[in-house]
């Protein structure tokens, strides 16, 4: 059968009430707001943001929202928030080389969801968020990039909550700068593998 919309929103207006059903690649989610201006304004904000961020659908909007709730101020910064939700890797590096690390206590259940929602994200096309994947997957494998790309989303989700702002799917510069620096590394192992000295200089 051909699908003619991926997303779309049924509503079913009451007097007092409008119920509303939305259907998106990631799941169905039906909320019910009132019929004030108030809170018609809600309904056309919330149907704006349900797919906002790369690879978050409905439901797992609901899960990281019953898990950390909309008050950001008992998290002292996005690194405390990603910490508690499992998705800080730890440091094991000896001799300059770095171990494998497991990522240590939190919330498996948040972090659970959000590893799903990197995986999709993945599968975006032309998302800041997909670029980040194939980038991490390509030099250390698919499941640390599910877990880098899981730690952006919650950061962007922190970030919207605290400051009240749209998500921003453009790169950010500094990831732009590590991504170069990584590219010229990888470049120079890549010779040196090969029995080669490499010494870069600007063009």
């Amino acid at each position: 059968m051909e699908v003619a919309y991926e997303r779309c929103c049924g509503l079913d207006v009451h007097k007092q009430t409008v119920v509303a059903c939305a259907v998106t690649p990631q799941g169905r989610e039906t909320r019910t707001f009132g019929t004030t201006t108030g809170e018609l304004v809600e309904l056309a904000d919330w149907l704006k943001e349900l797919d906002a961020i790369p690879g978050v659908g409905c439901r797992t909007a609901q899960v990281v929202l019953a898990e950390i709730g909309t008050e950001m101020s008992r998290f002292p910064s996005a690194a405390h928030l990603a910490s508690w939700a499992r998705l800080c890797p730890g440091m094991n590096e000896s001799a300059g080389k770095r171990k494998s690390a497991s990522t240590g206590q939190g919330n498996r259940w948040l972090r659970a969801v959000l590893v799903q929602a990197a995986h999709a994200a993945a599968r975006t096309n032309g998302s800041a968020l997909a670029a980040e994947f194939k980038r991490i997957a390509a030099r250390a494998g698919v499941k640390r990039a599910a877990v880098a790309v899981a730690h952006s989303i919650l950061k962007a989700i922190y970030y919207m909550i605290l400051r009240g702002t749209p998500y921003d799917d453009r790169p950010h510069p500094e990831r732009d700068i590590r991504s170069r620096t990584d590219q010229r590394r990888a470049a120079v192992r890549q010779l040196e593998r090969l029995g080669y000295k490499a010494q870069l200089e600007a063009a």
